[in-house]
């Protein structure tokens, strides 16, 4: 549905195919990913978070990822700059899902951190 409506927004997106979303056991303290892999765009979600903050996800970190996609598809992927977070993107998804999204969230993935308390 998001991606419908990034490409209502922005027509030239329809050249892409719609990003995959991938579950990715390895995502220990990063809640998701979006890489840019042209003609085909990916987003990395981590398992555990997901499971642990499921709303939070459906309502902040996947849109906030495919704004990053939407950005590297029109704007290109500059790599090695400081341009992740800024105007361009914040733009994107205001105009995404109609709100400023938070540049970063704060989740504690509480079975990583067992994990390494060695509790689990």
């Amino acid at each position: 549905i998001l991606w419908s409506k990034a490409v209502s927004i922005w027509p030239q997106l329809w050249q892409y195919t719609k990003p995959t979303m991938i579950l990715n056991n390895r995502l220990k303290t990063t809640g998701g990913r979006a890489w840019d892999t042209k003609p085909y765009y990916k987003i990395d979600l981590s398992t555990e978070m997901f499971s642990e903050y499921t709303e939070l996800y459906v309502m902040e970190i996947i849109p906030h990822e495919m704004g990053h996609i939407v950005d590297y598809a029109i704007n290109g992927y500059r790599a090695g700059q400081k341009t992740s977070h800024n105007e361009l993107w914040q733009n994107i998804c205001e105009k995404l899902v109609r709100r400023v999204l938070p540049m970063y969230h704060t989740m504690i993935n509480t079975k990583h951190e067992a994990r390494r308390a060695k509790v689990l």
